[in-house]
């Protein structure tokens, strides 16, 4: 073992133009102080840097302040950052999964490599003469270690490059290194334990997959994600991005075929069906309130939100005219017993769309949920999509799950006219109406939990047995760090889990006796 001395510093630097910071990167920042509690977190704005280069590099100042190109500037501040204090530096596009110590364990600087795809997609390193080149995005250093003194040595020299990755990025690093003298000095990180996403995995909406995210976080200790702020213009949302292609599950249940499908043509106004998301709720106005909010964010352009309220409390319907939107349409029953099976087709004769979605009040979505379900069933020519797989939230507890491949009814988005009444139940109601519409129309299924957060908020209509048995059948389990861990990535997706988020409480239903019921049933009567 070296002198601790010769150790890496248990200090994370990172860097943005500004102390703010907007989804993804809030949450990729949060990521490496989940898994680094005991880590000192060094956080630079550009003012910072400036400063820095005035004080322990004078002599670069003029070169750092005449670069023509913001990101040349982050390049020589990292490497001097490194220089000066050691530590771990990291891009704020790069999410941690695990912490780092063990890539440290006895090194002096470490830092990754890109992966292969990019040498064997990119002319620019066959053009160069490179097969593998270092990423500048995560490095691990001593203070004082020579290859930063040589890298910041070299800047001068390659000021006049015209691209910007000769000039002071990973081609410029690249061959620093290729020119050093104690290579041996340097541990070098294979792709798949820091780039496991390559750049146009990012750029086409792949890698916003839970399941591949998550498959990722098992097997990497931290991932890239490629934003590319610098020269992206403007910068893109990839974590909310229609990913180009999706499996999906093509047939019934039990006799499906999982088929890539394209989902990324191009959709004039013309091919894109109103969608009619529907609503019943009764006396719960803070948990519909968010489920609209959920609505509110929704990509898909062509929309209707339709609720059927059959509570006294009046506070939803005086917040819905408040928003003064006309897609947003409430209908006022009185609470004389209706089923809600009853009160689902009550919703589903009001809607204007010829697309139909469930829209439960208690629960919350991604905001690609209808954009992504409504290309699929378009791309496959189907009458209903389902989630074959939705997440679970248990909010007082703590806890998150991906739930079992079901046909989960709650999740359906089907033609109109193809879907069933349903029956006159007061509880289990979507059952029958979706067996219906599944054994009747041709469907299909989607492997995207993280569209559909179900929440088990101890009021739900069934009791806590039931939510037990999901649990169990869960394919994937996430408690403690984990269910952190989960929650910042969800955080990434959905804008209502921002930090200031608690789970509404759930209102204790006021009850209404039989013989009430009864009086207003014919109070309506001619």
């Amino acid at each position: 073992m070296k002198p601790a001395d010769l150790a890496i510093p248990k200090v994370i630097h990172q860097t943005w133009k500004s102390a703010e910071l907007e989804q993804p990167f809030k949450s990729f920042q949060a990521s490496w102080r989940l898994h680094h509690p005991e880590w000192e977190y060094r956080f630079w704005t550009d003012q910072d840097l400036d400063v820095l280069v005035q004080t322990h590099a004078p002599g670069l100042l003029q070169l750092y302040r005449d670069y023509p190109d913001p990101i040349c500037r982050i390049d020589l501040a990292r490497y001097l950052i490194l220089h000066v204090h050691g530590g771990l530096y990291c891009d704020i596009d790069f999410e941690c999964f695990q912490n780092v110590e063990r890539l440290l364990d006895e090194a002096a600087f470490v830092i990754g490599l890109e992966p292969d795809s990019h040498a064997s997609g990119n002319p620019k390193f066959s053009e160069r003469g490179l097969s593998q080149v270092l990423s500048p995005a995560w490095m691990a250093s001593t203070p004082g270690h020579p290859f930063m003194r040589q890298a910041l040595d070299a800047l001068p020299g390659t000021a006049t490059q015209v691209d910007v990755l000769d000039r002071t990025g990973p081609f410029f690093l690249t061959r620093v290194f290729q020119e050093f003298a104690a290579q041996e000095s340097i541990r070098l990180v294979s792709a798949d334990l820091l780039h496991p996403f390559s750049s146009e995995a990012c750029w086409d909406g792949v890698a916003t997959d839970f399941l591949l995210w998550d498959e990722a976080r098992a097997k990497a200790v931290a991932a890239h994600h490629w934003a590319g702020t610098w020269f992206r213009t403007p910068p893109r949302a990839d974590h909310l991005r229609v990913p180009r292609r999706l499996d999906v599950r093509i047939g019934r249940p039990g006799h499906w075929s999982l088929q890539p499908v394209d989902i990324s043509a191009e959709l004039g106004s013309q091919h894109q069906p109103v969608i009619s998301c529907l609503m019943v709720t009764r006396d719960r106005f803070e948990q519909a309130r968010t489920a609209i909010a959920c609505w509110q964010t929704q990509t898909w352009p062509a929309k209707e939100m339709v609720i059927v309220d059959d509570g006294d409390d009046n506070r939803l319907a005086e917040w819905i005219a408040s928003t003064g939107d006309p897609d947003i349409r409430i209908i006022r029953l009185p609470d004389d017993g209706r089923t809600l099976g009853a009160l689902r087709n009550i919703a589903v004769q009001k809607s204007r769309g010829t697309l139909v979605c469930q829209w439960d009040d208690d629960d919350l979505y991604h905001p690609l949920r209808l954009e992504i379900q409504c290309r699929a069933l378009i791309a496959t020519q189907s009458d209903a999509c389902f989630l074959s797989m939705w997440m679970m939230w248990w909010p007082n507890a703590g806890r998150f799950a991906a739930s079992r491949i079901h046909s989960w009814e709650g999740s359906v988005l089907a033609k109109k006219r193809k879907l069933p009444a349903y029956p006159e139940l007061r509880r289990g109601e979507d059952t029958p109406a979706i067996r219906k519409l599944i054994a009747n129309s041709k469907v299909i299924h989607l492997d995207q939990p993280s569209l559909y957060l179900y929440c088990v908020h101890g009021k739900n209509t069934w009791d806590n047995r039931h939510f037990e048995s999901m649990w169990n059948e869960a394919v994937r389990h996430y408690e403690g760090r984990d269910a952190a861990a989960i929650k910042l990535k969800l955080q990434q997706m959905y804008p209502v889990l921002n930090d200031d988020f608690v789970y509404p409480a759930p209102q204790h239903r006021a009850k209404v006796s039989a013989w009430e019921r009864l009086k207003r049933r014919f109070a309506r009567l001619p």
